[in-house]
């Protein structure tokens, strides 16, 4: 069993790896999606990263 410092560096590691491909994704392709804890959320389909609310018009397209 690894010690927990051990498995947190590995997840700080891994979140400065998903950063990263999110600094360089062009975000061309979004989706509209729910965010626990923040509501719907504009999202990119190819590095998830969350780029922002979507407008009332745009929110109403993706509930029907």
């Amino acid at each position: 069993m690894e010690p927990v410092d051990n498995l947190n560096d590995k997840i700080k590691g891994l979140q400065k790896k998903i950063q990263e491909i999110q600094n360089k994704c062009k975000h061309i392709d979004t989706d509209i999606g729910y965010v626990p804890g923040k509501s719907y959320m504009r999202i990119c389909r190819k590095c998830k990263k969350e780029l922002g609310w979507p407008s009332p018009t745009e929110l109403k397209e993706y509930l029907k």
